[in-house]
């Protein structure tokens, strides 16, 4: 909706760079939790949490910006954007300190690896806990989850799933399938870190070079079942009636969020008399986030504020909970 909204008359598409607006079309929730550390858990300062470099380095996973995004490139790190134009200052000091010139830290592949691992499993116990997936249906899109990929070892590693059930019903536990998925993600958590490790040792090298463009478990025998356990959670657990009923509820809620707040701050700090209800939305907006705005801003050109105003209700609506987005949403609109 940005090209909707004017400034001065002007569409602000126009009046902000290119990257400012690509930063804004573009959200991504590991260029806001770089942000988040960097600047906006304001402790002693505007440096965030006052982080090391080598963590700071390690948390980018895109070391790209948004204008950088390209998904046929084939390596993995420019697949989103990493941080926006307005922390690109300090993006640049930490790829400095720790000599990384463009390409991902190493350690970063280890954080994506782990993160990876607990989602997918997490996800398929979840979907199993809530009915969404039973066991059976677990056991079949496993087995027939692309089979002219399947070897031996990803043969096993399903069957210790059938393995774990029967266990489970001769022990007499009341939720066998329950019991069984339970214990076999955990063990299948220690083959997927198995072939992480192998897949970073393998190609140590290419790594500490920066020339690797793949996840750590590509091209081992934990990357068959990585990918059959995300398209089974995302099947059965992301696109069913509930999750989507909820998706549909929270863009209402935050697309009202953000055109009210918005709307806000488009003339905030500019000398432009506002509404009464536009003062009263500002007021709203965390005192540390408005801190931080007046520090970023300081001797900034027109447009550079724009850009920062922007970011600053996207600070503020990334910085909620789902429940105060709810009952910020109902307040608002009179709801009861």
């Amino acid at each position: 909706k940005l090209p909707l909204m004017t400034y001065h008359g002007k569409p602000m598409e126009q009046v902000m760079s290119r990257q400012m607006v690509e930063d804004l079309y573009h959200f991504e929730g590991n260029a806001q939790a770089f942000r988040l550390v960097t600047k906006l858990h304001f402790l002693v300062d505007e440096r965030g949490m006052n982080l090391t470099y080598a963590l700071l380095s390690t948390i980018v996973k895109y070391p790209v910006p948004s204008t950088g995004i390209d998904l046929d490139s084939g390596d993995i790190k420019t697949r989103k954007m990493g941080y926006y134009l307005a922390d690109e200052k300090m993006f640049r000091e930490i790829e400095r300190e720790t000599g990384t010139n463009g390409c991902r830290h190493p350690l970063t592949f280890i954080l994506e690896a782990a993160d990876d691992i607990a989602y997918k499993t997490a996800d398929i116990e979840d979907a199993v806990k809530k009915n969404c997936l039973t066991f059976e249906q677990l056991v079949r899109e496993l087995t027939e989850y692309k089979k002219e990929r399947q070897n031996d070892r990803y043969r096993d590693m399903v069957s210790w799933l059938t393995d774990k059930y029967n266990r489970a019903v001769s022990k007499g536990y009341s939720r066998p399938d329950l019991y069984a998925v339970q214990n076999w993600v955990v063990t299948m958590q220690g083959q997927m870190i198995g072939g992480a490790t192998e897949g970073f040792t393998n190609h140590y090298r290419e790594i500490m070079e920066g020339t690797y463009k793949k996840e750590l478990t590509s091209g081992t025998d934990a990357e068959l079942l990585m990918e059959a356990l995300g398209d089974i959670a995302y099947r059965y657990a992301f696109v069913s009636k509930p999750i989507l009923k909820l998706e549909i509820a929270a863009e209402t809620i935050f697309n009202f969020l953000l055109d009210k707040f918005v709307d806000a701050v488009i003339y905030f700090d500019t000398g432009k008399k506002q509404s009464a209800v536009q003062e009263k939305l500002v007021s709203l907006i965390s005192d540390n986030y408005k801190k931080l705005y007046f520090i970023c801003s300081d001797g900034k050109s027109e447009e550079e504020k724009l850009y920062l105003r922007l970011l600053l209700v996207t600070d503020y609506v990334c910085g909620m909970t789902d429940s105060y987005a709810k009952d910020l949403y109902q307040e608002l609109n009179g709801i009861a």
